[in-house]
């Protein structure tokens, strides 16, 4: 069974697939899946198995659609292709039982349990939304691949948290470091997470519901602290601290290479070079042709970080192609606690605002501001034993979150939710975990992915690369 909704391409990365079905014993698959390394999997293609461990949901009540452009076909029992897979058209587990060939693909994979999640509009987890979806049981993992370009996998609680879901990447029966899965079960986490949260704030932050034809009660969702930060703990005690120890002294110096995903060729020879006076006067997009504003090139920067008489962070300095010196990036005081949970705070470069805030304008600038950003939600920023250091050292650190900023007073001095995440998983947990976590598993032509629906009250316990994990 499939529904049909008009197009709408999701900000996310899936490039290129095959996909095969698998379910747990006694969940309805009948056919015998496919094995990683299996010889029927293309050499430019990568392959995906479905597997279900969640005995509350059979393969005809897990739900599933795929955004962003598709070209491929959903594969038939005798091994050959069916119909054309669509995109933004939900299907159960069921329908997807003989796998699927995609030569073209791009967005998430969203997964709904045991109800139909509309794909269009997209799936709403502000509880203030007025859609269906805000009551559904879903989640979503990100999977980017095609060929000449640097493929990944990832899970990610950055929005919220849902369910447990494992995800390996299979070179034959060899798994890719990193295997992507939680080490407790969903209960823990989901417990974890609510004992985080004032009993006054849960309802704005944790939403629950009963699963049809059971008594049980399970999460659809914890919001993080990017869309319920008035949930969590404030970090303006953590921003307070370091300014009061920094006494108008630099309290951080950013340091390292900048270069854009995808344009690591675009060399300083080739930029057109920014003014002083107006860095963004080039526009807020590179160019796809050779010219391009310096910002973007590949080049080290520089910044060092001081707190100015209004409680403003000012950081200053430059980059190797940009020029080293000449630049402030200046971050509003009353954007400093609530950016340290969303890495993405609003900010100005030489008094001229930035466009900032995703990733399609991110620049060097933007790289600087996410360094800083991720170190206080790390908790590197003002710690003994690295607060002193120049960035680029942080991303080696053997200790981060109560390992180095113990909470003190009701305090913390890092980004908890994202502590408890990683404490029990390698998803993302906040915005650039993965300038410190392995959190993305990279894969190749003729890999199998592997994508578990784990059970909520034990934890998981996979064979990864195995017929069945």
């Amino acid at each position: 069974m499939k529904t049909t909704a008009l197009p709408k391409v999701l900000p996310t990365r899936l490039l290129l697939a095959t996909l095969t079905l698998v379910t747990a014993l006694g969940q309805g698959c009948c056919t015998a899946p496919v094995a990683p390394g299996d010889s029927n999997v293309p050499s430019d293609a990568i392959a995906i198995r479905f597997v279900n461990k969640n005995s509350n949901y059979t393969s005809s009540t897990i739900w599933l659609f795929f955004t962003g452009p598709v070209t491929g076909n959903i594969n038939t029992e005798s091994g050959g292709t069916g119909e054309a897979l669509q995109t933004n058209t939900s299907y159960t587990l069921e329908d997807l039982r003989y796998g699927i060939t995609v030569t073209n693909i791009g967005g998430r994979i969203y997964i709904s349990l045991g109800d139909q999640l509309p794909t269009t509009p997209a799936p709403a987890y502000d509880f203030k939304a007025a859609l269906t979806s805000v009551d559904m049981r879903w989640s979503f993992v990100e999977l980017t691949y095609s060929t000449g370009i640097v493929s990944v996998v990832n899970l990610s609680d950055v929005d919220f948290y849902a369910f447990p879901i494992s995800l390996y990447a299979c070179d034959g029966t060899s798994l890719v470091p990193p295997a992507l899965t939680y080490s407790a079960s969903g209960d823990t986490v989901q417990s974890q997470l609510t004992n985080l949260i004032p009993a006054a704030q849960q309802a704005s932050a944790i939403k629950t519901k009963t699963i049809p034809n059971t008594q049980t009660t399970a999460l659809v969702r914890i919001l993080s602290p990017v869309h319920a930060p008035q949930a969590y703990p404030s970090l303006q005690p953590y921003v307070d601290y370091v300014q009061a120890q920094a006494s108008g002294a630099v309290f951080a110096t950013i340091e390292d290479q900048y270069s854009r995903f995808g344009t690591a060729g675009q060399q300083c020879s080739t930029c057109t070079t920014t003014t002083t006076a107006d860095p963004y006067a080039l526009g807020t997009q590179p160019p796809t042709d050779a010219d391009h504003a310096c910002r973007y090139s590949t080049q080290t920067y520089s910044f060092e970080c001081t707190f100015n008489g209004s409680g403003d962070i000012e950081m200053v300095g430059g980059g190797s192609c940009i020029g080293e010196t000449g630049y402030t990036i200046m971050i509003p005081a009353s954007e400093i606690a609530y950016g340290i949970y969303t890495g993405i705070p609003a900010y100005t470069v030489n008094g001229h605002e930035a466009p900032g805030g995703t990733f399609d304008t991110n620049d060097l600038f933007n790289a600087a501001v996410r360094d800083l950003m991720a170190g206080f939600a790390f908790g590197f920023v003002g710690s003994t034993q690295y607060g002193s250091l120049v960035s680029n050292q942080w991303w080696s650190a053997t200790q981060v979150f109560s390992d180095i900023q113990p909470v003190t007073n009701g305090n913390y001095f890092y980004n908890a939710y994202a502590e408890i995440i990683y404490n029990n998983s390698n998803a993302y947990g906040q915005p650039y975990s993965d300038r410190w976590q392995p959190v993305q598993a990279h894969i190749k032509g003729g890999d199998t992915v592997q994508i578990v629906f784990e059970p909520d009250a034990t934890a998981p316990s996979n064979t990864p690369c195995a017929v069945s994990p």
